[in-house]
């Protein structure tokens, strides 16, 4: 999955739709990302594409949201990653737990610009080693080029 982004990235196309109904397994070797249509093409930093960026709200990146004044780039579907490792090692979406089930998008964001961080992997799945927990739980500061 993380050679296919690379390999969009390369091509200035980024994802902005990483999440489980998105990635398929084609054999047991093969992970396909699937549904391209939110994609961007970006040129010089900046978007070229005329769909706006979104997402699904629990794996969407803080600049999909709208939450940092950051565009987005590369660096959301690899957030989008983080949170579909988050999901696969602890059967919810990141914040999932912080929210109640009617949560809309506008809540989503209210959480994240107030800083509401999930709580870490290893805490929900005590398999997961502390150091895979922190890697996940990362997360950069974006800024506009």
């Amino acid at each position: 999955m993380l050679a296919g982004l690379q390999a969009a990235a390369l091509s200035d196309i980024i994802h902005l739709d990483i999440k489980p109904q998105n990635i398929v397994l084609d054999s047991p070797a093969t992970i396909k990302i699937i549904d391209w249509g939110m994609s961007q093409l970006h040129q010089a930093g900046k978007s070229v594409s005329t769909v706006m960026p979104g997402g699904t709200k629990w794996f969407a990146s803080p600049e999909q949201l709208g939450v940092t004044d950051a565009a987005p780039s590369s660096l959301s579907d690899l957030y989008g990653v983080g949170a579909l490792a988050y999901w696969l090692l602890t059967g919810l979406a990141p914040l999932r737990r912080e929210t109640d089930a009617g949560t809309d998008p506008p809540q989503v964001h209210h959480l994240r610009r107030a800083g509401t961080r999930p709580e870490p992997v290893d805490r929900y799945n005590p398999l997961v080693p502390e150091c895979l927990s922190r890697l996940i739980e990362q997360r950069k500061t974006l800024r506009n080029s």
